[in-house]
Order: structure tokens, then C-alpha cells, then sequence
């Protein structure tokens, strides 16, 4: 009797100590949730989230954050890795982030679904052949594309880059069959046939030339300036802390001069998080991408200047293709005009 009660005794220990297990898992569990973005009012939050996706000139802002360069501006900023454009263009529609590093595209479609909702404030970069549309060995050309499918992220700027390949090959979206997916699964897709073609972009798209039967068909060296990344904010953020406005550009234009003043470390630290190596890393920021200075910025902060001249015919294409359906009444609306001034002297 004492026996069974002695094991009884053990067991019910056992299950106390197994349920405690449960519950200190879930507590941590809930506590990580806390600091994952959108967890949190963002309009009380001090610490300012900028998301970011797995493209070269995206790193720069990581590269501020891990050299202090925004501490030393006196701002919080976190960054957020995400794994594509879509992702974080969700993140940020749900008011998860404060900021973000996207194109044009999402800047026009986030603004035809939310009227004044986000402002471009800085242009980053263009490409010029970071963007890239892949295919199976057997097929050579855009033209070739007629009647196949074709793996992208629909809603984000790939299919802008889609659709300008095609009308210089005389063919429509609707010649195509679209395969909607993110950068990772559209990798194992085309290596396994399940797609006859991708739009990909560095780092995703180095990876995948090096492996056999895969070959470039098109990047955005055809449509130079056309692609253009920015980093936006949504539009109270910026009404409601227009000094941190400043005070991230200045840190972000102190991450340029830190490439330019020291590039080897520099690119050490950004290719680490994109889990490339430098030299990969570096050909990829130095043949594929123009990143926009400090200096050329007032060509498209300007009335008239390049940013509006650019979201006008990023608008006229997204029409063009049936894809943006409510209007933009004011383009200058999704501009943000005063940080620039500021960003060369102290507040």
C-alpha cells in the first residue's frame, strides 16, 4: 500500500513538474510575443520599428543600428528583418511598424487602399540589374514566357518588373500564367519544374544562378531607374515626430559615409546578416544597385522633381495592368518634403 502510494505520490510530481514545464514555456513564449513587432501600441512606443527585407541596399539602415549611428542621434530605432516585400507591407498596413524600406509599388498600392496613410522621405536606391527574372535552361527569352507559368509575389514591385519585360517583348501579362509566392518557396519551385520562370532579386537570385540549369533572362538593367526603393513612414508618425524624421536620415546618411570611409568592414557586417559572403555581397551593391546619396536627394525632394515624376508613372503602369483601381488625387500627398533641410545640422 505504501508502495502505490509512494508512486502515486511520484507520479503526481511527475505531472506537477510536467505542467510547470507547460506553463514557464508558454510565459516565455508570451513574453517573446511581446517584443515581436506589432505587439504593443506602436503610438505610445518610444522605440521606432523600420522593416526591412533581404536586399542589399536595405542593409544600410541595419548597418546604422549596429554601428550606434542612431543612438548617437539620440533616436530607438529597431529593425525588422522580413522575408519579403508582401510581408512587410502587411506588417506595416496593420500598423505593426512605424517605417519601412519598400518601392514604389507598395508606396501607391498602400496608398489607394489607405488615403494618406504613408510617406516617401527618402529615395535609397535604384536597380540596375539587382532584379531578375529567372528561368529553366530550356527556355531563353521573354518571349519564350508565352503560355508558362511564372512565380512572383503579385502585389509588390516584381510585377512591375513582369510587366515592363513582357511589353518590351510584345506580350501582356495575360500571356503568362502568374504563380503567386514569396522569394523562398519561388527557389524550390523553379528547381524542381513547378514553375517555368521566377521575378527574384539579390541575394535570392545569386544563389540560384550558381546552381545548373537555371539562367537570366531579363534584370532591371533593361529599365534602368525604373525600380526605385524608398524608405516610407506612415504619415501620423511623421506628424507626430518630425525631430525623428531627421534624426534617422542623419544616422542613415552617416551609415553612406561609413561605406564609403570603410568598406570592408562595412560589407562584413551587412553580408553576415544576409548570410552571403563580402565579395558576392559587394559585386551585388556595386554592379546592381545604385544607392541613391545624400547629395542627389534634392532631385527627388523637390516639387515636381524625380520622386512625384516617378510615383506618376508607377501609377500609370499599375493602371495600365488593371491593378490599382481607386485613385491617388494628390500625388505630392505621398511625399514627405521638410526632413531635408534638417538633416545636415543639429536640432
Amino acid at each position: 500500500m505504501k508502495r502505490l502510494e509512494s508512486r502515486l505520490s511520484d507520479n503526481s510530481r511527475k505531472i506537477w513538474l510536467r505542467a510547470l514545464r507547460v506553463l514557464l514555456t508558454l510565459s516565455t513564449y508570451i513574453g517573446l510575443l511581446a517584443l515581436l513587432p506589432g505587439c504593443g501600441d506602436r503610438q505610445t512606443s518610444r522605440t521606432i520599428q523600420i522593416g526591412i527585407n533581404d536586399f542589399p541596399a536595405h542593409e544600410l539602415l541595419y548597418l546604422a543600428q549596429e554601428k550606434g549611428f542612431f543612438r548617437e542621434e539620440g533616436v530607438d530605432v529597431r529593425i525588422v528583418e522580413f522575408s519579403s516585400l508582401g510581408d512587410s507591407a502587411i506588417a506595416f498596413r496593420n500598423k505593426q511598424l512605424d517605417g519601412v524600406a519598400t518601392t514604389l509599388v507598395e508606396l501607391v498600392t498602400e496608398s489607394a487602399d489607405a488615403p494618406g496613410s504613408i510617406k516617401a522621405i527618402w529615395a535609397l536606391d535604384y536597380s540596375r540589374g539587382a532584379d531578375v527574372i529567372l528561368a529553366r535552361e530550356n527556355i531563353s527569352t521573354i518571349a519564350a514566357l508565352r503560355g508558362r507559368r511564372v512565380g512572383l509575389e503579385a502585389s509588390s514591385v516584381s510585377l512591375l518588373l513582369l510587366g515592363r519585360s513582357l511589353q518590351k517583348a510584345g506580350l501582356t501579362l495575360n500571356d503568362v500564367k502568374l504563380v503567386e509566392m514569396d522569394p523562398l518557396r519561388s527557389e524550390s519551385a523553379l528547381e524542381t519544374s513547378k514553375v517555368d520562370a521566377i521575378v527574384s532579386y539579390s541575394p535570392y537570385a545569386d544563389r540560384l544562378l550558381k546552381r545548373p540549369g537555371i539562367r537570366k533572362i531579363f534584370d532591371s538593367s533593361a529599365i534602368p531607374t525604373e525600380i526605385l526603393d524608398i524608405l516610407a513612414f506612415r504619415a501620423d508618425f511623421i506628424e507626430a515626430r518630425p525631430d525623428a524624421i531627421k534624426r534617422i536620415l542623419r544616422a542613415y546618411v552617416k551609415s553612406l559615409a561609413y561605406l564609403r570611409d570603410h568598406p570592408p568592414e562595412a560589407i562584413a557586417i551587412m553580408a553576415r546578416r544576409e548570410h552571403v559572403d563580402t565579395q558576392s555581397f559587394r559585386e551585388a551593391l556595386e554592379s546592381g544597385i545604385h544607392i541613391v546619396s545624400a547629395e542627389e536627394q534634392s532631385l527627388y525632394f523637390s516639387p515636381e522633381g524625380l520622386m512625384e515624376q516617378k510615383i506618376a508613372m508607377t501609377i500609370t503602369f499599375l493602371r495600365q495592368i488593371g491593378r490599382l483601381e481607386n485613385p491617388i488625387p494628390n500625388i505630392r500627398q505621398l511625399v514627405f518634403y521638410p526632413a531635408l533641410p534638417g538633416i545636415n545640422s543639429k536640432p
